[in-house]
């Protein structure tokens, strides 16, 4: 099974400022919301822990693991959406036309192309998806909800309906689902969320 975990909270999820890619540690309530996780995290017998290298998430992985005693396997594929210019920007801020236009084509904004995010959400599926036993993912909102839709897949069209329906709390575990690799996709069988 792939369980997702969100990192904790930061200044800049406290501000409604957009992340994407900038590298934002926890606030002390994200540090504090990773220390409550662990209880869901260790009812659940890990075999591997796989992380975004960026701060916030690896900080919440570490101090997860100080109770799995896991090797933390750090992705960059795991990263948030780049969001280019729009990174640092509180979201009020930002108009109904920018985020249109984001949406059609973030490269003219100094983001990472859709495309290219999808690819990377898709290689590291399939790469996890041969694993054995049960498999801790901490990240980001923004990718894990690009994941989900893959994984239940819906293309592109389908995925601005996830960015908005799917609410990932911080640092509370869902499931993305067992797995099962084939040559051309790969499938959830279970949907459950935690």
């Amino acid at each position: 099974m792939i369980y997702l975990l969100r990192h904790g909270e930061t200044d800049f999820n406290v501000k409604n400022l957009l992340m994407g890619q900038l590298d934002i540690p926890l606030n002390a309530n994200g540090i504090s919301q990773a220390h409550s996780a662990i209880t869901d995290v260790t009812k659940i017998k890990f075999d591997y822990i796989f992380s975004s290298d960026l701060a916030r998430a690896r900080q919440t992985a570490e101090i997860i693991n100080k109770h799995l005693n896991l090797n933390i396997t750090f992705d960059k594929r795991l990263r948030e959406v780049g969001l280019g210019e729009l990174q640092g920007r509180e979201r009020k801020n930002i108009t109904a036309c920018e985020w249109e236009k984001f949406n059609e084509r973030p490269e003219l904004f100094g983001g990472e192309p859709w495309c290219r995010i999808f690819s990377r959400a898709k290689s590291f599926i399939h790469e996890i998806s041969s694993y054995k036993g049960d498999i801790l993912v901490v990240g980001h909102s923004g990718l894990f909800k690009i994941m989900m839709c893959y994984a239940d897949n819906k293309n592109f069209k389908d995925f601005m309906r996830y960015f908005i329906q799917i609410e990932i709390p911080h640092s509370k575990i869902q499931t993305l689902g067992y797995l099962k690799s084939t040559n051309t996709r790969t499938t959830r069988k279970d949907q459950n969320t935690q």
